[in-house]
């Protein structure tokens, strides 16, 4: 995800779990001054400047010390306390569950074959191979299996308009024996979500509500699900950051929670250790996968997720750092990194505390606020064009296409500085949305219910263009509608995901 100077991290070596904190967080977090818990509010603060003044695409950062929260910021228009996608950083959660299964004796161990827990149905291309396959195989990114990893189209779209994505999965060839090749493959972490049904007769979601989410006080979750209820393996759980940190705190401590053991301490060892060490560029920080957890022989490992999600967990520094964000370019990746080396683990400087610095502290609260408030401001709202009366409140209906979009209407309203989009998606969701025609953006309720914020404004006489920020959803879009007549083609490109034209015409 970024690259960074080894000078930075605490070297690897035999882990202790830090002192346990003096409370838990299940009901609530504490708040705590920085150099209370030996942080530097100066380079904290430092942190946040960075985020604004290179405009990353920064939703949240949380930082926890010894248990206590240090630092809670939100850039908006992302809200205090919103949920948000995890991406991938949802495959640690159920390598987690699975491990609890484990625990639970719902399976013998990482090592017993796949197929046996799926002996009712018929899989396609069986082999010796395919019959050799472990959960371990699977859990390690090892199975065999044909990969299945892309943003849009390709087989990834083929998996989720199957009927039943995980008899889609276990009918796909093998690429290789299993256990011998590590390809990392959303196909892996979804089987792991169906290898939990299985083994316990749960949804991965249900299992996840009385053996992780409950204990750790987390009730708002939000969890899609395959056709047949499983939730999704390899992406799309949404917490809220301070939930996302519980994880990280539980693994910090090798799996105990206000005096009990939720998670065995020998899972959290395997889960955390490079199973499998991975070829990197210099300086990547991540050279090491364990079970759906990223390690670094730097003495850290992280759930993290396209987009620049990820909880981050140093054990040295009894340290937690968790981010959102909707990152899409090698660029911003880079200044993640500066974030991270300079500002963020130099601002661990004792174990204990350290000289308050009131000035220092001041500064950080003032920028924590502003950061959560627009600091744009209106812009002159330019007069409508001729052509926006003739396309306003025009339904125009796709041609299929990969991003599921079924039609979408614009409507105007003259001297009016925002507009009303409406995008229909296949299956009958639809995305009532305002849109700021000043250059400032205008938040309305997305898909599940979260939100997502949209502007602008007219590039010629005839082409409309927009930016949608999914903000909890982790998905940035820039939107082109360029209409000729009756037709409309709608270009439309997501951050880190790729780009899509899509032809339409007027039709209700």
């Amino acid at each position: 995800m970024f690259s960074v100077a080894t000078g930075c991290f605490p070297r690897a070596g035999a882990e202790r779990a830090p002192a346990l904190p003096d409370y838990w967080p299940t009901r609530e977090w504490r708040t705590s001054v920085p150099e209370r818990q030996g942080m530097d509010s100066r380079l904290l603060g430092d942190a946040i400047e960075l985020i604004r003044r290179e405009e990353l695409h920064v939703n949240s950062l949380l930082v926890v010390r010894h248990g206590y929260i240090v630092l809670d910021a939100n850039f908006w228009p992302f809200s205090p306390g919103g949920m948000h996608d995890l991406a991938s950083g949802t495959k640690s959660y159920v390598s987690t569950l699975l491990g609890m299964a484990i625990d639970e004796g719902y399976l013998k161990s990482v090592r017993q074959p796949v197929l046996p827990l799926f002996a009712g149905r018929n899989i396609a291309n069986l082999d010796a191979d395919k019959r050799a396959m472990t959960v371990e195989d699977v859990l390690t990114m090892r199975s065999g299996l044909t990969c299945i990893w892309s943003n849009l189209g390709g087989p990834m779209e083929a998996l989720m308009r199957s009927p039943d994505w995980v008899q889609y999965i276990l009918d796909r060839p093998m690429a290789a024996a299993p256990g011998s090749k590590f390809c990392y493959s959303n196909a892996d972490s979804h089987l792991l979500s169906g290898i939990i049904r299985a083994a316990t007769g749960r949804t991965v979601q249900d299992y996840a509500m009385t053996r992780l989410f409950g204990p750790l006080g987390i009730s708002e979750v939000i969890w899609p699900a395959d056709p047949q209820g499983n939730g999704v393996g390899y992406a799309e759980l949404r917490l809220s950051a301070r939930d996302m940190a519980k994880l990280g705190l539980l693994f910090l401590h090798r799996g105990v929670w206000d005096g009990r053991r939720l998670i065995s301490e020998g899972w959290v060892e395997e889960a955390t250790r490079a199973q499998h060490e991975l070829e990197v560029r210099k300086g990547d920080p991540f050279d090491g996968y364990g079970y759906q957890w990223w390690t670094s022989t730097w003495g850290f490992f992280t759930a993290r997720g396209r987009g620049g999600q990820f909880i981050a967990v140093f054990p040295k520094l009894d340290l937690v750092l968790v981010m959102t964000a909707e990152i899409g370019d090698d660029a911003e990746i880079k200044k993640i990194g500066t974030l991270l080396t300079r500002y963020l683990l130099p601002s661990a400087k004792s174990d204990g505390p350290v000289t308050k610095n009131a000035t220092a502290a001041a500064r950080l609260e003032t920028l924590v606020t502003e950061a959560a408030v627009p600091h744009e401001k209106p812009q002159p709202l330019p007069a409508l064009p001729p052509f926006a009366a003739k396309v306003s409140g025009t339904g125009y209906v796709f041609e299929k296409n990969v991003l599921d979009l079924d039609s979408f209407k614009i409507t105007f309203s003259d001297g009016a500085p925002e507009a009303r989009v409406v995008l229909a998606l296949a299956g009958g969701t639809s995305l009532d949305l305002p849109v700021g025609l000043d250059g400032m953006f205008r938040i309305g309720k997305g898909r599940f219910g979260l939100p997502a914020a949209m502007k602008g404004h007219w590039r010629s006489g005839q082409v409309f263009e927009a930016a949608l920020d999914e903000l909890g959803n982790n998905a940035r879009w820039s939107m082109v509608a360029a209409f000729d007549g009756d037709e409309v083609l709608f270009f439309a490109a997501g951050a880190g995901m790729g780009e899509v034209t899509i032809k339409g015409r007027a039709g209700r």
